[in-house]
């Protein structure tokens, strides 16, 4: 088996709740970017439960049990084979750190000039690096 690359072409599939009709997809051009994005899903619902807060930060174990409470999420990653292998929830989670702590060690920042890191990830209006 070949490990995909931080390039490979990633299309999230995301169900909010049990219901169907909530289900949705996004498509990024790198793993990397597919986890940018499911940090900004994240961080715009925390904008929404706190709309009077300019900066608001959690921690790695609150975005877990936002993944683990989504109705179903998946991740296929093209495997330069012509075909996309399949990720579940414990692969985004492992995959999500990896990323923020990338951006920690990079001096990665958000727009606002926040710095993301694994242990307490800021969120600000302006939302995050990245924004499609």
């Amino acid at each position: 088996k070949k490990m995909a690359r931080a390039g490979s072409h990633t299309i999230v599939l995301l169900q909010e709740t049990s219901s169907q009709a909530s289900r949705t997809f996004s498509d990024f051009e790198s793993i990397q970017e597919a986890m940018n994005g499911i940090c900004q899903l994240y961080e715009q619902r925390l904008k929404a439960m706190n709309p009077g807060q300019r900066n608001i930060t959690y921690d790695i174990s609150e975005l877990y049990n936002f993944i683990d409470q989504l109705g179903d999420l998946c991740c296929l990653v093209y495997n330069n084979q012509g075909t996309y292998q399949p990720h579940n929830k414990q692969w985004v989670k492992d995959k999500v750190y990896q990323h923020l702590k990338k951006m920690d060690s990079d001096g990665s920042t958000t727009l606002e000039g926040a710095a993301r890191r694994a242990e307490g990830c800021q969120a600000s209006e302006l939302g995050c690096a990245g924004t499609r």
